[in-house]
C-alpha cells in the first residue's frame, strides 16, 4: 500500500517531513490501511474517493453526506497542519 504522503522517492510530505515511511507507526498510514479495509467507494490508487469524486477520504470520520464529508475534511487538513507545525517545532 502506498502512503498518499508519500512523495514519488518514497520519503514523507506529512507529520515526518523529509524522513521516509515508517508504515504501521504512523497514524495517518494505520488509518489508510483499515480505512480501504472498510469502504467501498475508496480506491487504493491516490486513495481517491469514488463516492465524493475526491482525492480524499476522511478515514472514518462522517461521510455519508455531502456536509459531512467536506466538514470531515475541513477538520482533517486542520489537524494535519497542527501536526505538521508541531513535529516541526519539536522534531
Amino acid at each position: 500500500m502506498n502512503c498518499r504522503l508519500q512523495d514519488s522517492n518514497g520519503w514523507c510530505t506529512g507529520p515526518y517531513e523529509g524522513f521516509g515511511c515508517i508504515k504501521d507507526k504512523c497514524y495517518v498510514f494505520r488509518e489508510t490501511k483499515r480505512k480501504l479495509s472498510e469502504c467501498p467507494d475508496l480506491i487504493e490508487e491516490g486513495l481517491y474517493c469514488a463516492k465524493y469524486e475526491s482525492p480524499l477520504c476522511t478515514f472514518g470520520a462522517p461521510c455519508d453526506t455531502l456536509e459531512e464529508y467536506m466538514a470531515s475534511r475541513e477538520k482533517m487538513s486542520d489537524e494535519m497542519r497542527t501536526a505538521t507545525k508541531l513535529h516541526k517545532v519539536h522534531g
